[in-house]
């Protein structure tokens, strides 16, 4: 799996996000080495690894190559500082739902955001990847680790009183913890927001003007500034979108109609940086399929839209809504469609 997001940290750094590759795999060995040396809660000690540059090399590739599996790499001023990933139980039937979740980081970057980083982008890649369980076990005296998972949705079901055995302080008792991954849930509801979308106008093209992508997140979609001048060169066949809630503007989307196909296509979809993770998007894309529905333009089913292969949150969400890829790509870009009939 591939994956590669830009989040700020608590100090206003920007720590990129990124599936490992094997050029990595020195940097991959040195990171493993020095943190399992850091803390009593990993499950190898330093000299016990008998990894090796290639090894690291070949499974970060894998990874990688893995249709759900991936290993997560923290990179920080050029640095590898942290790493998280998700593996398969089992291939069988019964077990195939079901991943395993580990993470490591420099105790150097503690308390900087970028654990509870790491952890989300390996819930977003779990549910991508079509498990509906993911599972960990953390020592009993980790505390902080402990607490960040509980916040993350994860719940203890069972304690082992001999996981592990220490060589500092003999029996350390494990914590088996885990979390459902259901696409429902993963789409909270809006906080009792009342959601519509308004056209673009004179009134309020400013507000549009106005709203802020989180840094990196250009790569993934237009700022309404560029949609809108698209939007005037098409403006006999598409409508721009302000995203309100409560009546304030949080996002914007665009619909084109292409008379060519024909076909309506969604086009750039953003929500505002501080409003993110609130169930707007999820709640806009309905009213959007809702418009189109009254086929505004011209009588068509089909519905299409672009998402970047590397953004497997936004991915998530439109399949979450019935679309599916139709394997055609333009560089980092997917195309996936919806049909109304």
């Amino acid at each position: 799996m591939e994956y590669n997001q830009i989040v700020n940290l608590k100090d206003g750094r920007v720590c990129l996000l990124r599936n490992g590759a094997e050029e990595d795999g020195q940097a991959f060995l040195d990171l493993f080495l020095l943190t399992h040396g850091q803390t009593d809660y990993l499950l190898f000690y330093p000299d016990e690894s008998s990894f090796t540059m290639q090894q690291e090399a070949e499974y970060l590739k894998k990874k990688t190559d893995s249709d759900d599996e991936i290993e997560i790499l923290a990179e920080l001023d050029g640095k590898i500082v942290g790493s998280a990933g998700i593996e398969c139980v089992g291939r069988r039937e019964k077990t195939r739902h079901r991943a395993e979740f580990g993470i490591a980081l420099d105790k150097a970057y503690w308390g900087l955001g970028i654990g509870r980083a790491l952890t989300e982008a390996c819930i977003a890649c779990a549910k991508h990847a079509g498990y509906t369980q993911l599972e960990l076990a953390a020592v009993a005296d980790n505390h902080a680790a402990l607490s960040l998972y509980t916040s993350m949705g994860f719940v203890e079901y069972g304690r082992n009183p001999k996981g592990f055995h220490s060589r500092f302080s003999e029996w350390q008792e494990l914590v088996l913890m885990r979390l459902e991954l259901d696409i429902a849930a993963d789409t909270p509801k809006p906080k009792n927001a009342a959601i519509e979308l308004r056209a673009i106008t004179d009134d309020n093209f400013l507000d549009a003007f106005h709203l802020k992508l989180k840094p990196g997140q250009d790569r993934f979609v237009s700022h309404p500034i560029r949609s809108l001048a698209q939007a005037y060169v098409y403006r006999d066949q598409c409508q721009p979108f302000g995203i309100y809630a409560d009546g304030t503007m949080v996002g914007y989307v665009m619909v084109i109609y292409d008379y060519d196909v024909p076909e309506y296509d969604i086009w750039h979809m953003m929500i505002d940086e501080s409003m993110q993770g609130q169930g707007f998007g999820s709640a806009a894309l309905d009213r959007v399929l809702a418009y189109i529905r009254t086929k505004p333009f011209g009588p068509s089913d089909r519905i299409a839209l672009t998402c970047n292969k590397n953004n497997p949150v936004a991915k998530m969400l439109y399949e979450s809504k019935g679309f599916a890829e139709t394997g055609i790509e333009d560089e980092d870009e997917i195309e996936l469609v919806f049909t109304t009939a």
